[in-house]
């Protein structure tokens, strides 16, 4: 008789085990099949004579990340931005925009990207907003925006692109579009 009550709860104790095992791995199988989440932020490259505050261009985009919780779902849609603005800027006398300012990112995607050639397409932009000047020294930030985790994101509400970076204005390039920007909004020309 002591064989068989030991063997029963032994059973027993097993059988506990065995349900508790399966809770908790149906726990976590339904925690990491959590629906994905994604967050969009907005980024405005802010282009400056270099020293000024006041702009000379602005052009926005949006990225958005995906993540099972919000805010890390926005850390990842700035991380976008930046790998964006960094490696474009590392490549920006390429035709055009690298891979990571468009939808390759496993984490996220770029929207609405304004840019193909980054020096010709801003050489363009800087030019013919101040016409009459053979070279103009710009500095490039990008603005974040959006909700407060894009907007402070770690800390900071811009990232600088480049700081003193001088454009050249050739008379062909000075008040004139040139094709493919006959659609870009065109803003007024500061005094």
């Amino acid at each position: 008789m002591g064989w068989t009550a030991d063997r029963k709860s032994g059973l027993a104790h097993r059988f506990v085990v065995l349900f508790c095992t399966a809770v908790v791995l149906g726990n976590l199988a339904f925690a990491t099949a959590a629906e994905a989440l994604t967050r969009t932020c907005r980024a405005t490259y802010t282009i400056t004579e270099a020293g000024m505050s006041h702009s000379v261009v602005e052009r926005g985009f949006a990225a958005r990340g995906t993540h099972t919780f919000p805010t890390a779902a926005r850390e990842r849609a700035i991380r976008v931005i930046e790998s964006c603005a960094a490696r474009h800027w590392a490549g920006r006398d390429d035709p055009f925009p690298p891979a990571e300012c468009g939808a390759a990112a496993y984490y996220g995607e770029i929207v609405n990207y304004p840019f193909q050639s980054l020096e010709r397409d801003i050489t363009q932009l800087v030019c013919t907003q101040l016409p009459g000047r053979e070279t103009i020294e710009i500095d490039i930030f990008v603005r974040l925006s959006g909700h407060a985790d894009c907007a402070q994101s770690f800390g900071r509400s811009s990232i600088s692109v480049v700081r003193g970076h001088t454009v050249s204005c050739t008379p062909s390039r000075q008040g004139t579009i040139q094709p493919g920007f006959e659609n870009l909004p065109q803003m007024e020309r500061l005094p």
